[in-house]
């Protein structure tokens, strides 16, 4: 869930909607940014029913040095009808090698 990964929520049961739109400035850069809600149940660690959390993310992708690809994600949780988990927020870098199979330029 967006704005819920470092706040220790874990589920065995759920539906999560997700609504995001993406698009690219200067074809360098890919933005994408979305809005989850989820309804989870996890038994053995908020009780019997299910829990509403709803959380908004921004994300990056770009081309980086070394034939990598760079994904920078933000997210901040809105609300939550879980006890003690009603907001805070996340950040996530992540740097994928691609083995010169991913490149920011184009092929002759």
């Amino acid at each position: 869930m967006r704005g819920f990964n470092g706040s220790g929520i874990h589920f065995d049961r759920g539906l999560v909607a997700d609504t995001s739109y993406a698009f690219t400035l200067f074809d360098v850069l890919r933005v994408e940014t979305g809005l989850q809600a989820g309804w989870i149940q996890s038994v053995d660690d908020f009780g019997p029913g299910y829990e509403r959390v709803v959380g908004a993310g921004l994300a990056f992708d770009f081309s980086g040095p070394w034939s990598t690809l760079m994904n920078v994600r933000m997210g901040r949780g809105l609300s939550s009808t879980i006890q003690g988990k009603g907001g805070g927020g996340d950040l996530r870098f992540v740097v994928f090698k691609t083995f010169d199979r991913w490149s920011g330029k184009s092929a002759p």
